[in-house]
Parts: structure tokens; sequence; C-alpha cells
């Protein structure tokens, strides 16, 4: 299991955040509604590194988004270490 942060926009409707942990295999836990990042809410993200960085390139960055693995990468490198 591993476990990572991200930001949001707005924070995720219950039903929201309950779909996408279902499709993804993942947890998404509210941790603050005004966060670090300019105030957006912070979510905890728990679950397999493969299921997160699958999140992460179809939802939170989206497909569209140039270099995805590289920022995944650099920016969350806790989901590529090996235990």
């Amino acid at each position: 299991m591993t476990n990572t942060e991200i930001d949001l926009t707005e924070v995720l409707s219950r039903e929201s955040e309950t779909e996408l942990e279902l499709q993804y295999g993942i947890e998404l836990i509210l941790i603050a509604e005004v966060g670090p990042a300019g105030g957006n809410p912070l979510y905890g993200v728990q679950g397999e590194a493969a299921d997160i960085i699958k999140f992460m390139k179809e939802w939170y960055f989206g497909p569209d988004y140039c270099n995805v693995d590289r920022e995944i990468e650099s920016c969350y490198p806790e989901l590529f270490e090996t235990a």
C-alpha cells in the first residue's frame, strides 16, 4: 500500500469520491478543505502504486497532459519506490 497527497480545485462530493475509489481501486481522504497549495483542498490517496499512477494519468492530470509520466515520477517519487 502506498500513500501520497494531491490538491484539487474543489472538494469532491462523497458520490464522486466513491465513484473514483471504485473505478481506480484507491482510497481518497480529504485532509484539509483549504490546503497549502493556494487554498485548494488537500486529499490523501492510498492504494497500490500502479492504481494511483493510473488514476493520476487518466483523471488527475488527464489524457492530454504533456509528459505525464515524467511529471508523476518527478512530483510523486514515492510511487516508484520499492519495498
